[in-house]
């Protein structure tokens, strides 16, 4: 098992590595990024099986593949409505972008976010989702809005769910129906109501395990039961 950790410093190109640590070897080895693939504040990066490629949704960049068996990136042609707060324009933000893999899918669900540094920036509810074959579709708006530091924002590793959760309520879109549409939990409330919680997936249990750093506490959330014939992702 690998872990993947892009460092990015647009002004000392230098430092723009991607870092891996094998907890096999217990030893950690990285490169050099290609000039111009710069993860700002807020990007998000996420393993994607169906191409085993890391995927990333960077600020003013896009969408970027990192193929992990040839090591080269490569972008990935979309087409992504940037809002404007000023205009009025729908879309997403500037920055600290939301970003998941839905196993069961094969689809990374990603976008949102904020429009400038203020606390008062406008926040999206705009999200997309690239599938296996890099097909990028717009998504059901969020009900609330998503930043990296204002939800968790995860999916349940049994159904494929896109969970949020905000200010103490609970919210999940299922990818699976044909008509997609978010569900709000009011009998799932979470037992925290910080928005700084970190969410991952425990998939041998089929569980979310949250952890709330400011009062050092953790939870597991059960959002589905396992069927007998479950999905797969490609």
């Amino acid at each position: 098992m690998y872990y993947y950790h892009h460092v990015s410093r647009p002004w000392n190109g230098h430092l723009n590595r991607l870092y891996r640590y094998d907890t096999r070897e217990k030893t950690w080895t990285s490169e050099q990024v290609p000039k111009g693939y710069h993860v700002g504040h807020g990007s998000v990066v996420n393993y994607f099986k169906p191409l085993n490629a890391l995927v990333e949704f960077r600020t003013g960049g896009g969408l970027s593949l990192y193929d992990l068996k040839t090591k080269k990136w490569s972008r990935v042609p979309a087409k992504i409505q940037r809002g404007d707060p000023k205009k009025k324009v729908e879309g997403i933000g500037s920055m600290e972008y939301v970003g998941t893999v839905s196993e069961p899918h094969g689809t990374f669900v990603f976008g949102a976010g904020k429009f400038n540094w203020r606390s008062s920036s406008p926040v999206s509810h705009v999200l997309y989702a690239m599938d296996s074959e890099k097909k990028v579709t717009r998504l059901p708006d969020a009900p609330v809005p998503l930043t990296v530091t204002r939800a968790v924002f995860n999916s349940d590793p049994v159904s494929g769910d896109i969970i949020v959760v905000r200010r103490g309520e609970l919210y999940s879109l299922d990818l699976a129906a044909e008509t997609k549409q978010w569900t709000h939990h009011t009998n799932r409330k979470p037992p925290f109501r910080k928005d700084g919680a970190m969410a991952a997936r425990i998939r041998d249990y089929g569980v979310l395990y949250f952890l709330v750093p400011n009062t050092n506490k953790v939870y597991l959330y059960k959002h589905a039961e396992k069927s007998q014939t479950p999905q797969q992702a490609p």
